[in-house]
């Protein structure tokens, strides 16, 4: 008997109810399932073509509350960025990327930072021109760092630059976050 069959085969099927009722996972399955019911407002989209920007981008407030309603609050900081804000830096990141920096759907994009107000903006730039967005944890050692840049066919890196050591001479551009301004400098590797 493989062990799978072994494993579920000894517990109950009251012991599965009561594991999936109180904590999501069903232990014949293996899978985990939400706890909580999603309302109305917030079920996820069905529709093939809506894409993850996209769909953000839909759930933000009203532009007439979109200016004074915070989205996101940097603790280290305490900088607080609204929906408006953060819309137009979505939007600027964007156009950057893809008019400046010629990265088209399908490109892929290197991430390495920790958590900022950056980080969210990034991703969601990222994905509204079709990029795909390779992140990687910045406790990653820098030969891990380098071979998912080249198994990923990176076409652009983006920094923080307390990370930007790990990225040393891997030919690929680079861009470098600023945390203070909220802003991106790019560092060409030709």
């Amino acid at each position: 008997m493989p062990a799978e069959e072994l494993w579920t085969s000894i517990i109950t099927e009251k012991e599965a109810d009561d594991a999936q009722s109180k904590s999501g996972f069903n232990p014949k399955t293996g899978i985990h399932h939400s706890l909580h019911q999603l309302g109305e407002n917030l079920q996820i989209p069905t529709r093939h073509d809506l894409d993850t920007s996209s769909y953000v981008l839909s759930q933000f407030p009203h532009p007439d509350h979109a200016e004074t309603k915070v989205a996101l609050v940097d603790l280290a900081t305490n900088q607080q960025v609204t929906y408006a804000q953060l819309h137009r830096s979505i939007h600027a990141l964007a156009s950057g990327l893809y008019n400046g920096l010629g990265v088209r759907k399908g490109d892929v994009v290197f991430l390495l930072s920790p958590n900022s107000l950056l980080y969210p903006t990034i991703c969601l730039a990222v994905f509204s021109i079709g990029a795909i967005l390779s992140p990687t944890n910045p406790a990653n050692t820098i030969s891990e760092i380098l071979k998912q840049i080249r198994d990923s066919g990176a076409k652009l890196d983006i920094s923080a630059p307390e990370e930007l050591h790990k990225l040393v001479e891997n030919g690929v551009p680079t861009l470098v976050t600023t945390r203070e301004s909220m802003t991106i400098h790019y560092l060409s590797k030709n």
